[in-house]
């Protein structure tokens, strides 16, 4: 079963895809993963993430899923952490630049991109409309292009050739 709401999902291989993280009804935190396939239509345990975390992104490739960024224990990360689809292993990996929650993901099968989210915090946090590019190969963050717009709890989706960023939130504050 899927747990919990804010979960973060991204699907990038023929027939996984994984879901982890978000929060309980009584707004509690989770490090679940729950692992989806597609060819019998079942959900298993997938590696829980290495700490409770809400409000985080994922970006992916044939190979990978790449968990980043979020909230835990009230603290905003820029901590990655990496979940090999076959061997189902997982693993620390480099820091995003800047610690941020509410982003969305895109990427292809060589980088990701983390895009907008919430920068800042309280009693200031603002949305943001930058964006960091993870290179598969070598494990690096670097500054990506700014989106349009600043923006957080926004959607994302790519293919080999491009990412598209969509929707979201113009303010810090959305309930």
């Amino acid at each position: 079963m899927i747990h919990g709401t804010d979960l973060s999902s991204y699907i990038a291989i023929s027939n996984i895809g994984l879901f982890g993280g978000g929060r309980t009804d009584a707004l509690a935190a989770l490090s679940v993963v729950d692992r989806y396939n597609f060819s019998d239509n079942t959900v298993s345990s997938g590696l829980n993430l290495s700490a409770e975390i809400r409000q985080l992104s994922a970006i992916s490739n044939k190979s990978y899923v790449l968990f980043a960024g979020g909230v835990s224990s009230g603290q905003r990360l820029k901590t990655t952490q990496i979940q090999d689809y076959t061997s189902m292993t997982t693993q620390a990996k480099t820091n995003l630049n800047d610690s941020r929650r509410n982003m969305a993901g895109v990427s292809n099968n060589t980088l990701g991109i983390f895009g907008g989210g919430i920068l800042g915090g309280y009693p200031t946090p603002f949305a943001t409309n930058t964006t960091e590019k993870y290179q598969y190969s070598n494990d690096s963050v670097s500054t990506g292009t700014n989106l349009l717009q600043a923006r957080q709890t926004l959607g994302g989706c790519g293919n080999s050739s491009m990412g598209l960023f969509g929707g979201g939130f113009a303010t810090s504050t959305y309930y």
